[in-house]
């Protein structure tokens, strides 16, 4: 109002507690993957393929007695003589009374990448990912969704990291009379459509930033909604932003909970172990959905809304809460949130039940 220029924005701030959201959820991702490593060691240890030389020596001798038969075939009777005709009864014998073995080693790696590029059914602890199959408007191999998940967690920790500059910068957006706004319906009601400049650029540069640190390549795309029909203006750019610790909050909350919830409960106990095979069977698998689901491309009509967009990342997430309810595993969310459990563990260090509490129940903490 007295002409002055604006405040310039204040210096991005020091990681805060909220980044290590996105460090647990990425070491949960490594250890996921050294888990997958470790299961296929064990299984080739197990094998005791080399028990088995004998076996290979004598498919050996009788992959060379086919090649010479093959040359006699082909070049007439060189090598024939006399005795040919017991020997060839013999092998005969031979082969009837044993079938012939193809192969004594079976590389377990080589198995589980060809059941993450969905060759070899449900893929165990897989995360790949079909179009048109489960909901899924992506199709990714293990790898390559490991890699679009762990992109994803830390650009998520990058936004929250500057979250503070981020609003400020919002706001100035917001406010500026040379910026007007458009009332129009984007599709989700009426909305004030305005270019935020201040704020995408921010962002870009935090993009810039993760795609610098992704080994092996960004995936996905690149592109970023902001002041359109999916986000319309930098406010509700701030507010999405802000749902991503209440996405994972309870998650780990419930992750947290699962030894205490397995070994107070004799019953509760009992069930995970009879229904999901036991505490880390459970974790697995919950993890295993969300990286998979919440990461899939959905929750939109078309790839304009959802997809692999910067936005269409949290677009998924949203959508797999959603269906969380009918998830088989929901339940144990629902455990985890209860005040008694909250209660046992309120001292517990790094502890997230309470805010697994609230964002199930859709209290904010006043009402809690």
């Amino acid at each position: 109002s007295d002409g002055s220029p604006p405040a310039s924005p204040p210096a991005r701030r020091a990681p805060s507690a909220r980044a290590s959201k996105g460090n647990r959820m990425a070491s949960l991702i490594a250890q996921e993957e050294d888990e997958r490593e470790d299961d296929a060691d064990k299984e080739f240890y197990e094998q005791d393929f080399w028990a088995d030389a004998e076996e290979d020596a004598e498919y050996a001798m009788e992959a060379d007695d086919e090649g010479a038969d093959s040359f006699d075939s082909d070049f007439g009777d060189s090598s024939e003589s006399d005795g040919d005709d017991g020997e060839e009864e013999e092998k005969a014998a031979r082969k009837a009374a044993k079938p012939k073995k193809r192969s004594v080693y079976v590389d377990p790696k080589a198995r589980a990448d060809k059941q993450a590029a969905g060759e070899g059914g449900a893929g165990g602890g897989s995360l790949a990912i079909e179009l048109g199959r489960e909901g899924a408007r992506l199709t990714h191999s293990h790898a390559r969704q490991h890699a679009f998940v762990l992109q994803t967690l830390t650009l998520w920790r990058e936004i929250a990291n500057d979250m503070f500059r981020l609003w400020h910068l919002a706001e100035q957006d917001l406010l500026d009379p040379s910026n007007p706004y458009e009332q129009r319906d984007t599709g989700q009601g009426l909305q004030r459509v305005q270019e935020a400049p201040r704020t995408r650029a921010a962002l870009l540069e935090l993009l810039r930033a993760t795609q610098l640190k992704a080994s092996g390549g960004w995936v996905g795309s690149s592109l970023v909604h902001l002041g359109d029909s999916n986000v319309p203006n930098a406010l509700l750019f701030i507010d999405k932003y802000s749902q991503v610790e209440h996405i994972l909050n309870p998650l780990l909350a419930t992750l947290d909970a699962l030894p205490k919830l397995h070994a107070d409960d004799q019953k509760i106990g009992a069930w995970i172990d009879a229904t999901f095979g036991g505490v880390r069977a459970l974790t697995r698998a919950i993890l295993r959905d969300f990286f998979r689901f919440a990461f899939d491309g959905s929750g939109g009509d078309n790839f304009f809304d959802a997809g692999s967009c910067i936005d269409g990342r949290l677009t998924s997430a949203w959508n797999w809460c959603s269906q969380l309810p009918e998830k088989p595993f929901y339940i144990v969310f629902t455990l985890a949130a209860s005040p008694r459990l909250t209660e046992a563990l309120a001292g517990a260090e790094d502890s997230r039940i309470s805010q697994g509490r609230i964002a199930f129940t859709g209290r904010g903490p006043e009402a809690a």
